[in-house]
């Protein structure tokens, strides 16, 4: 995905976590609020703050008492803001909505990040297992190949740099030198495509593996004369890589020249000698 989208992406889900949280937040508050009020009203006695006023020991009076008595007692069962009302269970459903749709946002953002934060890691450790930065180790023997090379004694700057990589395989830009020797200041295209072909059999990152199979496709079909080769390189690029930069380049290379990509279950004609790999067939 586009760094910006995904910007964006984390962006939105992290305003709509906070948004919904909030909302929870104030739901809550406003369920306790009325849960308070609903106690409040349940505790209360009425008239206990006046003084009792007293009562004549009569059977008569005795029975209006407990009449007036009871009239209070169903009047306050009775009354607006009764504990059987829904307001309060309301803001609760509300609460618990909003609280969870915090939480399953704030899941898929932490899924996301952690899966980036994956593939970033990989795609270090992989660059500090093979070096691919260019950042070479200045050894006497790595110094002595490149002095060489700038005198012009290339065959020589290659032998030391062969020698050199031979003793740390991890160091691929060692590698990659030795076929931009090959390519760029002996013209030898077969040898630089051979060191090319190599490289690829490194487990790089995607990336910088399909931008130099690309660099290897425009030397078979250039200078090589070899469109075979480039055609099953881009096919190979889009197949394993479709989704970044060079397999979609490589992609647009393919439709220029005639092909679309589908998926093909089985060998139609059934000779199994079909010329295309799976995937691939000729635009009709």
């Amino acid at each position: 995905m586009n760094i910006i989208l995904k910007i964006a992406l984390y962006i939105i889900l992290a305003g709509a976590t906070g948004l919904s949280a909030w909302k929870g937040y104030q739901e809550s508050r406003s369920a306790f609020s009325q849960t308070d009020k609903y106690d409040s009203e349940l505790t209360a006695v009425p008239g206990e703050d006046r003084p009792a006023e007293p009562v004549a020991p009569t059977a008569t009076g005795t029975n209006s008492t407990a009449s007036s008595g009871s009239a209070n007692v169903t009047g306050a069962g009775d009354a607006p803001g009764d504990p059987s009302g829904t307001a309060a269970p309301g803001s609760q459903s509300r609460m618990i909505t909003w609280f969870m749709t915090a939480a399953v946002l704030l899941l898929i953002t932490a899924f996301l990040v952690a899966r980036d934060i994956a593939s970033y890691t990989a795609e270090k450790t992989v660059e500090f297992v093979y070096n691919t930065e260019g950042s070479v180790s200045k050894s006497e023997e790595y110094e002595a190949a490149e002095a060489a090379w700038t005198a012009g004694n290339y065959i020589d700057a290659i032998e030391m740099l062969k020698r050199y990589y031979r003793e740390n395989p991890r160091d691929v830009f060692a590698a990659r030198r030795i076929a931009e020797i090959y390519e760029k200041d002996l013209e030898n295209y077969s040898a630089a495509a051979m060191e090319y072909e190599e490289m690829l059999k490194l487990d790089l990152p995607p990336v910088r593996w399909g931008w130099m199979a690309i660099h290897l496709c425009n030397i078979y079909s250039g200078k090589l004369n070899n469109s075979e080769r480039a055609l099953e390189l881009l096919q190979q690029i889009v197949m394993e890589h479709t989704d970044t930069p060079p397999g979609r380049k490589a992609r647009e290379r393919l439709e220029k020249l005639g092909f679309e990509i589908e998926i093909v279950e089985d060998d139609q004609d059934g000779d199994g000698q079909s010329p295309m790999p799976r995937g691939f067939r000729p635009r009709a």
